[in-house]
This record gives C-alpha cells, sequence and structure tokens, in this order.
C-alpha cells in the first residue's frame, strides 16, 4: 500500500496536522498564492464570487465577456493532504469534507470545486472555532469514522452532502426560499447519517425529526 497524495486549497493559514496516517502541510509558495488572491476581482467580505463568463470567438480569436457568472469555477491549491494507509483517494477526500466543516471554509482537490461563491478566510459559514490541536484530534475522529464505517461507505457520502448542502447554504446573495432549500438539504442527510446508524424503534414522521434527533443527542428541542 502506497501513500496517497491529494494537493488541495483553498486555505490561507499554514496548516501543519497531522493525526495517524494523515498529514496535512502548507504547498511551499502558499505566501505568494495567498498575496495573489488577495489581489483578486470579485472579493466582497471575505467571500470571492464566481467571475463572468468568457467565450472565445473562433473567427477573429478575440475574447468576449459574457454578463453572468461562471457558477462553477476554481481556485489556487495551497496545502497537501497524505494518507499512509488508503488504497485509493476516498478517504482523503472524505477527510476534506471534514476539515472543510473543521475549518469553516470549503476544501477542495478537484480543479473547479466551488459554486457562485466561496469564503477566503476559516471560520466564515460554522459558528465555532477549532484551534490547532482541536483540529488534530477532528482529523482523528474523521479516520476513526471511516474505519468505524468501512462498511457502510453511504454514510460517508451522507456527511459530504449535508456539509455540501450547508455551505452552499450559506452564499450571502441568496434569496431566503434559496437558503430554506438549501438548509433542509442540509437537514434531511443529517437525519438520514442518524437514522443509518442508530435506527429508531418506529418510524418517524417529518414533523418529528427534529425531536427525534434532539433526543438522540441530548439536546433541548428548540421552540
Amino acid at each position: 500500500m502506497t501513500i496517497r497524495r491529494l494537493e488541495f486549497g483553498y486555505h490561507p493559514e499554514p496548516l501543519h496536522l497531522q493525526a495517524g496516517p494523515v498529514t496535512i502541510e502548507p504547498l511551499p509558495d502558499l505566501a505568494v498564492i495567498v498575496a495573489d488572491m488577495e489581489r483578486s476581482d470579485g472579493i466582497e467580505n471575505d467571500w470571492i464570487y464566481a467571475p463572468l463568463e468568457q467565450m472565445s470567438s473562433f473567427m477573429n480569436g478575440s475574447v468576449h465577456t459574457l454578463p453572468y457568472a461562471q457558477r462553477v469555477f476554481g481556485l489556487p491549491k495551497t496545502h497537501v493532504i497524505e494518507h499512509a494507509a488508503a488504497d485509493n483517494d476516498d478517504p482523503l477526500t472524505f477527510h476534506l469534507w471534514a476539515l472543510s466543516f473543521f475549518t469553516g471554509m470549503r476544501l477542495t482537490a478537484t480543479e473547479r470545486g466551488f459554486v457562485d461563491a466561496t469564503p477566503l478566510k476559516p471560520g466564515k459559514v460554522v459558528d465555532f472555532v477549532l484551534m490547532r490541536k482541536s483540529l488534530a484530534k477532528a482529523i482523528e475522529l474523521t479516520e476513526a469514522f471511516l474505519t468505524a464505517n468501512r462498511t457502510a461507505p453511504e454514510r460517508a457520502r451522507l456527511f459530504a452532502a449535508a456539509v455540501h448542502a450547508w455551505f452552499l447554504a450559506q452564499n450571502p446573495r441568496h434569496l431566503q426560499f434559496e437558503e430554506f432549500i438549501l438548509l433542509y438539504m442540509a437537514f434531511d442527510a443529517c437525519f438520514a447519517l442518524a437514522k443509518s446508524i442508530h435506527p429508531p424503534k418506529a418510524h418517524v414522521t417529518h414533523a418529528e425529526r427534529v425531536t427525534w434527533m434532539c433526543g438522540l443527542f441530548g439536546m433541548a428541542t428548540p421552540d
């Protein structure tokens, strides 16, 4: 079994993390990448928005800027994640979804992994902050989750779906109904994951899902 390695981004701070078989380090030119990003167009309140679409003309070789955004876009890679005990890239991809949640900003190894807008600073889409030691512990928990659910890979996909929908819902320019739909999708994925790991004794209706999940995790049910 060889070490699997993926470069990912975008994160502006030098992450030096090691937990179990997982190691995360910044790329050598991190400072240059961050400086270039800070001069980019389309940045507002620490969010960067998708650039305008461009279309090349085959007739005269010119490039025209169209009056709408690309929607799906990419950002430069800033770090590398290595896994010493993975036989494919799936565990690394899951670690990036988990690290995205724990750092509060979308991280991806794909070429164009962002939709409409994404934050350029950590903590923008969550209401908690983890320090370095806590991040290393979070990586340990992520690896433990993968190990415990190796025979149920759909659980990792449900977690990723919940994080993805949650992050998409945070776009500052969403209309209220767009935010609601995406938040409901995130909640629905959380419920499906909770139900998969802790099967309820009886059928749980849509109206009972919040109460059931709060009881499962020892939380007070919101009014």
